[in-house]
């Protein structure tokens, strides 16, 4: 048996051995691991469910894709509404060091003692590897989670794909390595270029809260402890403030 043989058989087993009684909730975001789980599932012959959050600010061509290739997926619009319209609303631009946005928009909490299927692999960054040191997890709330591909490398997930036939999306083929939220402040400055060039309606709208957020806070004394604004400490303009937040580069000293 190949080693990608294995790594299936030994994913579908993990996947029936954790089946609880009345099925998985499957999270879903229509990414290649979210792809490869889904299909694995199925392989598996397990009860799933499958659930993805609405973010307003994924690509258009994936929104297009799951709609198209994955219409049994149930989709979890945002309360707070549009994403852009809620950053004129807060006036604070996500970044690396703060981000409301993730809880907010992109991440799934299934309900209370309920096992879920994600599709985190441990290659995509150190704090998942160290976060996640077992395939299977307890969780608050009596909730489980199930993470089927989590010792895949990229590699081999495609390996998966191809070889198996799974639909993913046509970005992949155009270059894309990652598909999440256009202008994630956790994405690098290149990547972020390629984004913003494929879909510069995202930069001007990611730009405007920049502008928003400066006109509401630049100037007060809006920091922790009644001090002066954070962004006062680091930039003379909106325009630097700006530059910054799209070169992805540590905050400037002054």
């Amino acid at each position: 048996m190949s080693e990608i043989g294995s790594m299936v058989d030994s994913a579908v087993s993990l996947l029936c051995k954790h089946e609880p009684p009345g099925g998985y909730y499957g999270c879903f975001s229509g990414g290649k691991d979210s792809c490869a789980i889904k299909a694995l599932a199925v392989r598996a012959g397990v009860s799933v469910t499958w659930h993805y959050n609405v973010t307003t600010i994924d690509p258009p061509e994936l929104v297009y894709f799951i709609r198209e290739k994955h219409k049994d997926v149930n989709w979890h619009r945002p309360r707070h509404g549009n994403f852009f319209r809620r950053l004129a609303v807060k006036k604070v631009v996500p970044t690396r060091r703060i981000r409301w946005c993730c809880a907010e928009y992109k991440e799934l909490t299934p309900p209370k003692s309920v096992t879920s299927i994600k599709g985190i692999r441990a290659e995509e960054s150190p704090k998942r590897r160290e976060r996640y040191p077992a395939v299977t997890k307890a969780g608050m709330a009596g909730r489980m989670t199930v993470f089927p591909v989590l010792h895949w490398s990229s590699d081999e997930l495609w390996a998966y794909l191809l070889d198996n036939g799974v639909p993913y999306s046509h970005l992949y083929d155009e270059g894309f390595h990652r598909l999440g939220c256009v202008g994630c402040p956790m994405i690098g400055a290149a990547q972020l270029e390629i984004e913003f060039s494929r879909w510069p309606i995202f930069r001007e709208k990611w730009r405007a809260g920049i502008y928003a957020q400066w006109a509401r806070y630049h100037g007060t004394m809006a920091g922790r402890g009644g001090k002066i604004w954070w962004a006062d400490d680091h930039f003379s303009t909106v325009e630097e403030m700006w530059d910054w937040w799209v070169s992805r580069k540590q905050l400037p000293g002054r």
